[in-house]
């Protein structure tokens, strides 16, 4: 849950099949001008392909009982995995994913777990990725995929 002056609670709630108008309309305006910048495909079908990857991890993001956005991620034995976090536009530079994406390297801190996503070269939100503390570790056609660790703390005895 996301607390910020100006903003009520942020909750996250299981995404059902009946949220995929919702989530179709939020990737389309989240991502087109992004895809469309790498050239590549924003057809419908190719938005929900997307949207149903890993849709068991997926959760909408509501506030004020209001569906503002969509969090998937998952972990596995070496890692937390960001599969996607999209916020509406309208709401988007407010702290909201910033925040989510805070509590989620906050849940990897035990038991010392990295956090892994992939960003798109031409997604502004890398910024905000390299200001948490991820870093680049491998560069694909289309995107970039990129870690966080945490540092463990070496004392000399």
């Amino acid at each position: 849950m996301v607390d910020k002056p100006g903003l009520r609670k942020v909750h996250l709630r299981i995404a059902q099949q009946s949220d995929l108008d919702f989530l179709l309309k939020l990737r389309k305006s989240t991502m087109n001008i992004h895809l469309t910048n790498m050239g590549l495909p924003t057809d419908e079908q190719s938005h929900l392909n997307r949207i149903k990857y890993q849709f068991a991890a997926a959760k909408v993001i509501t506030m004020n009982e209001q569906d503002i956005g969509l969090l998937k991620s998952y972990q596995d034995d070496n890692a937390l995995h960001i599969v996607q976090i999209q916020i509406i536009p309208e709401l988007q530079n407010n702290g909201v994913g910033a925040k989510l994406v805070q509590e989620i390297i906050q849940k990897a801190k035990h038991p010392q777990k990295k956090v892994m996503l992939s960003v798109l070269k031409s997604n502004p939100v890398k910024k905000l990725y390299d200001k948490l503390g991820f870093h680049v570790i491998k560069e694909e056609e289309n995107s970039l995929i990129m870690c966080f660790e945490h540092k463990t703390n070496t004392r000399l005895l």
